[in-house]
Order: C-alpha cells, then sequence, then structure tokens
C-alpha cells in the first residue's frame, strides 16, 4: 500500500463526520455493518491464508452483484485494490461454507426484524419450496446439462435451482438452495449433451469433506430427497415454521410422509388431477372422481369471502389423513389443495397458501435486477458462489425495505445501486484532495497524522476542514447527475 494510499484510507474517518446521516443508515456499506456479526468474521477468517482480508472481498463481491457487474468489470473500473485473482479465488474455494454464511445472514435479518415494527403473533411463518431454470451458454461449465423447462415447454441448457425461502407475513427471504442437473433419457446423450461435449466439460478434484464437494454431490440428488434435507437444516436451525408450501410437482407421497411425523408443522399443497388413489368412505377414489362424488351430492359450497366455489373432503392416502380442498374461481377449472392440518378452513388454506406467490416474486426479481442464473464460471464452486452473493444481497435489502416499506423491491435495488455509484465516485473525488492536500503538507514540514491532531485540538481548524469537505460531497452531485 503506497504512502497516497494509507493517507486516502484515513479520510474515511473524517469522511463519517460530513456523511449524510438518512444515505448512510441506507446505504449498501451500512446494511453490511449490520450483518457483519462475530459468528461471520469468525467464519470468514478461518479461510484466509494470507494479504486481503476475505470479509472485504466478500464485500466487493456484493457490490458487483447489486451493480451487475463482473469481476473484469469491477477491476477493470479501477474501484477495487485487488486483483482479479483474488475474486475468482474466494469464489471457486470448495473450503468456502457458503450455506453457513447464509444462515448467519438469515439468523441476523431475524434478529434485527423484531427492532423495526412490531410483531403480531397471528402471522404465520411458512417455508416456501420451488424450482426455477438457470439458462447457461457454455457447455463446458462443470456439471452442466439439458434441464426442462416447464415455462417454454423444451430442454434448455442449464441448471435447475431448488430454493427455499421463508416468509412471515412481511418478508420473504432466501434459506437454502441446490443446484441441479437431469440425466436425461438417452443412454446416447447423457445429460442431453454429445459424448465430446461431457468429456471436455470443467472438471475438479475436491477433498470429499470439503463443503464443496458436498455441493457437487447434491447437483446429482433428486430434488424431491434435497426437498426434505433442506427442510430438515432449517428446522435444525430452529427457524419458527407453522406451514410449508409447495406446488404440484413437489407434493409427493415422501413429503407428506416426512411433514405428518412433526409437530406443529402443516404441509399445504397444490395436487395435481391424476390417477392416485385416495380412501374415501372404504372405497379407493381418485381427485376427479373425488370431486365428483362432491357434486352428485351437493357439496359445493360458496364462499363470499375468498368469491369462489369450494368443497373440502377428510381422506386417506397411503395411510395418511389428510383434507383436499376443491376450489374454482370465476367458472374456470377445479384445483386441489392437500394438507394434513385437518382443522384448517377453505378460506385460511387460500389465504395461506397465496404467500408461496411470493417466492414467484423472488425469481422476478432477482433474476431483473441481480442476474440470477447468469454468472459463466466454469467452476461449479464459482456458480454456488454467485447465487450465493445474489441471496446475501436480497436478504440485507430485505432488511432495509421492512424499516421502508412503502418502497418496492424494484426501487430499492436501483436506489443502492445509484448509491453505491455516488459513494464510489465521492471516495475518489475526495481520495484526489486529500494526496493534493498531502503533497501540499510534506512541502510545509506537516503530517497527515499532525493535521488531525490539530484539526481535534483546534475547533476553527476542524470548521475549515469540514467545509473544505463538504464542499467536496457537494461537488460530486451534479458530476453524478
Amino acid at each position: 500500500m503506497t504512502p497516497q494510499t494509507k493517507v486516502s484510507k484515513n479520510l474515511h474517518e473524517i469522511k463519517t463526520i460530513v456523511d449524510d446521516s438518512d444515505k448512510k443508515v441506507h446505504s449498501i456499506h451500512a446494511l453490511y455493518s449490520r450483518f457483519s456479526s462475530s459468528k461471520l468474521c469468525k467464519l470468514l477468517d478461518s479461510y484466509k491464508d494470507k494479504g486481503r482480508s476475505v470479509s472485504v472481498t466478500l464485500f466487493d463481491l456484493l457490490l458487483m452483484t447489486i451493480t451487475n457487474q463482473s469481476v473484469r468489470m469491477y477491476v477493470a473500473a479501477d474501484t477495487s485494490e485487488a486483483a482479479k485473482d483474488t475474486y475468482y479465488r474466494l469464489k471457486n474455494d470448495p473450503r468456502i461454507n457458503w450455506r453457513a454464511m447464509m444462515f448467519i445472514f438469515i439468523h441476523r435479518f431475524l434478529s434485527l426484524v423484531p427492532q423495526t415494527i412490531d410483531e403480531s403473533s397471528e402471522d404465520l411463518h411458512c417455508l416456501i419450496i420451488d424450482d426455477t431454470s438457470c439458462f447457461k451458454r457454455g457447455k463446458y461449465i462443470e456439471g452442466i446439462s439439458k434441464v426442462f423447462d416447464h415455462v417454454y415447454h423444451r430442454y434448455c441448457l442449464g441448471f435447475k435451482g431448488l430454493i427455499m425461502g421463508y416468509c412471515d407475513s412481511k418478508s420473504f427471504i432466501p434459506v437454502d438452495f441446490s443446484l441441479h442437473n437431469e440425466k436425461g433419457k438417452r443412454p446416447d446423450q447423457p445429460y442431453g449433451l454429445k459424448p465430446e461435449e461431457l468429456s471436455r466439460q470443467y472438471i475438479k478434484s475436491r477433498q470429499a469433506d470439503c463443503p464443496g464437494n458436498i455441493r457437487e454431490i447434491e447437483r446429482g440428488v433428486s430434488k424431491s430427497e434435497n426437498t426434505i434435507t433442506m427442510i430438515k437444516r432449517a428446522l435444525k436451525h430452529h427457524l419458527a415454521v407453522d406451514y410449508i408450501l409447495v406446488d404440484s410437482w413437489f407434493m409427493n407421497l415422501g413429503l407428506i410422509a416426512y411433514v405428518y411425523e412433526l409437530s406443529s408443522v402443516y404441509l399445504l399443497g397444490m395436487c395435481k388431477f391424476d390417477d392416485r388413489k385416495y380412501i374415501f368412505n372404504g372405497k379407493e377414489k381418485t381427485v376427479k372422481q373425488l370431486l365428483d362424488w362432491c357434486k352428485r351430492n351437493k357439496k359445493i359450497k360458496r364462499s363470499r369471502t375468498i368469491k369462489a366455489r369450494y368443497a373440502e373432503l377428510m381422506v386417506e392416502y397411503k395411510g395418511y389423513t389428510v383434507k383436499l380442498f376443491f376450489s374454482q374461481f370465476n367458472d374456470r377449472s377445479w384445483n386441489v389443495l392437500l394438507t394434513d392440518d385437518r382443522n384448517l378452513t377453505f378460506a385460511e388454506a387460500i389465504k395461506t397458501y397465496t404467500k408461496r406467490w411470493s417466492i414467484e416474486v423472488f425469481f422476478k426479481e432477482t433474476k431483473q435486477y441481480l442476474g440470477l442464473g447468469k454468472d459463466q464460471s466454469r467452476d461449479f464452486d464459482g456458480q454456488i458462489a454467485s447465487f450465493t452473493c445474489v441471496f446475501l444481497v436480497y436478504i440485507m435489502v430485505s432488511l432495509r425495505r421492512r424499516f421502508s416499506a412503502y418502497e418496492s423491491m424494484g426501487d430499492l435495488f436501483r436506489k443502492i445501486e445509484s448509491e453505491i455509484l455516488e459513494t464510489t465516485l465521492t471516495e475518489r473525488l475526495w481520495g484526489m484532495f486529500i494526496e493534493l492536500q498531502h503533497s501540499i503538507l510534506q512541502l510545509m514540514g506537516i503530517s497527515f497524522e499532525d493535521l488531525i491532531q490539530m484539526m481535534m485540538s483546534n475547533d476553527k481548524i476542524e470548521e475549515k476542514m469540514i467545509g473544505m469537505l463538504q464542499q467536496m460531497n457537494s461537488v460530486s452531485t451534479p458530476i453524478i447527475e
């Protein structure tokens, strides 16, 4: 570090005096400091071999995420003192426990939330599970495959991201995730790729017990199996959960059996009109046959509150007693919800299940504003790091939104990005100012540290110095606009 850089760093001690207090509270720097707990510092320090602080490098990665910059763009913009290899080493390090880092942020978020507004004991806490397609361009990315996308109804190159979020009726935050590939059904083209394309994929060796290897193993595990593992992990971290919300793809016997045995945690999800058999009045019936029975026996009711026609039945599925809610809105096709909460009413079920749409909003926001899934790193560890950085930023911005609930997430993303750019330009202007002042002080035979001491002991010198810094701060604003 050069002497000029060193005195530029000292400027931050003065900068806090003249910073606009409101901007300081809402800046990404301040948000990150709220999440920098002793647990996070201890975790990050354990990865440091030499040189730069891992905490500072992580913060830079979060800045890249919210400003939609790649490592090359960030370094080329002369924003960082570190070389690009510093960031690549952190992203591609299989020792980094990104999942543990996420849970530290989650616990910190939950500990800060009660300080914002009064919590209502009536609010439900839900785990929401869904998947999303993450398209890629490179066929040689480690573990890449063709995955079926239900939106476009075709196979695309990429990963399937299995995401679990946590909704407390006021905020939605990501809790856990895993990336999956799909082997496909063609033996001549496993994973939807030609043999020569598979042979050229990036391959990396990892120690068996390192977090990166665990993530790699997860890639080949079925999403249904990993869904249960994620739920277990969330409950192990003592997240308060009332309901687990899923769509029809995840509603299977394995999940029903697991949640059925949990105390005070219930499953609520959509079911398909398929050939699965339910026991009703001692007879096996499909969902369609059960709905027809309700129509014939005039069990269809109308809910004025929900503005829908509905029916409810208690049935048995593979030895588990569950409740089915049939619903029809505006004369459209019928839907069916399944829950193991026998005391749940239709209105409560619909109201609770609508919280599942918060994860769809999350997918849209993170893809649109934070570039979720767009990282083209060949290293699978780099892909995990990129996803985690997006989720960490989202958790931090969710906390800020909790303080200012009137702002949309899109507005917050744009505003924080603007603040980052303004802060960066202001720091550069101040840095040049201090370096110029440092040169003048050298000619006068006075050190920068001596000037600080003079400021502390002489009010007039301090007022003049602060006034000059405030002028520099005001000069930066027109340049940005």
